[in-house]
């Protein structure tokens, strides 16, 4: 089962964020920086999507999930970026919360509790 996003509904979720770049333009407040944002968060969520379908219409369970596992290590590592002292504690504290709460999740909408 494939659900397919429509244009219409991604041209609806840019009617609060033009409303938001709207208030900065009329607040005098730059809208460069956050426009080029935009754009790039859009482009890297198609890529994202893109390479998600692509990961999906695998066969192997255990490719899955060993990619899914690597998402969460890359996750947890990034998820350090905003402290200045990055350790090993810390960095297994992360990994081990972003595998129960994604694991959790990702567990309920596939197993559909």
């Amino acid at each position: 089962m494939t659900q397919q996003i429509e244009l219409i509904d991604v041209a609806l979720s840019f009617v609060p964020v033009s409303a938001v770049l709207f208030l900065m333009y009329r607040s005098k407040m730059p809208v460069t920086g956050p426009t080029i944002s935009i754009a790039r968060m859009l482009l890297q969520l198609m890529v994202v999507g893109y390479a998600l379908l692509w990961v999906f219409q695998q066969a192997s369970p255990l490719f899955i999930t060993l990619l899914i596992f690597l998402m969460m290590l890359i996750a947890s590592w990034l998820a350090l970026n905003v402290i200045k002292t990055k350790t090993v504690v810390l960095f297994r504290h992360a990994l081990i919360s972003i595998l129960i709460g994604s694991g959790l999740v990702l567990i309920f909408i596939t197993q559909g509790f």
